[in-house]
């Protein structure tokens, strides 16, 4: 995999990441990043992006293709239309809403009757509890 993050003269790894992490899981825009690290929009900019490569390649390393054979004892002969669509799911979340971020132009359309942006999902899950498929829409 190569070398990870290094620290700069100024910029500790560990702050480099909470920069990462404040921009993606508060959903920060970079400005509110420079005001809350005390730093450059540059700075911000330039290691949210350095994180951001070294994330995407140890995705690469971390997520794997789900392998469907660990029970083949469980297919339904009888319902070949069954077999090719849900041969390796156990359970199905229908009705699963998940909150997204659209562009004012679209809210309309996901806008919930309790006034919430969110998206209908339908989620199926094999034996292992993993998620095999994901039908937003």
């Amino acid at each position: 995999m190569g070398k990870g993050l290094k620290a700069s003269k100024h910029v500790a790894v560990e702050e480099q990441v909470a920069i990462f992490l404040l921009i993606i899981g508060h959903d920060n825009r970079f400005r509110q990043a420079q005001y809350e690290t005390i730093r450059s929009l540059e700075t911000i900019h330039n290691y949210f992006h350095c994180v951001l490569k070294y994330v995407l390649k140890l995705g690469n390393y971390l997520i794997k293709p789900a392998t469907h054979d660990l029970f083949p004892e469980t297919t339904n002969t009888s319902h070949a239309w069954a077999n090719t669509y849900f041969k390796v799911c156990v359970s199905v979340a229908d009705g699963t809403f998940i909150f997204v971020k659209v562009s004012p132009e679209e809210q309309i359309r996901y806008r919930t009757r309790k006034g919430d942006i969110m998206q209908n999902v339908l989620v199926a899950c094999s034996f292992n509890m993993k998620i095999t498929k994901v039908l937003a829409g």
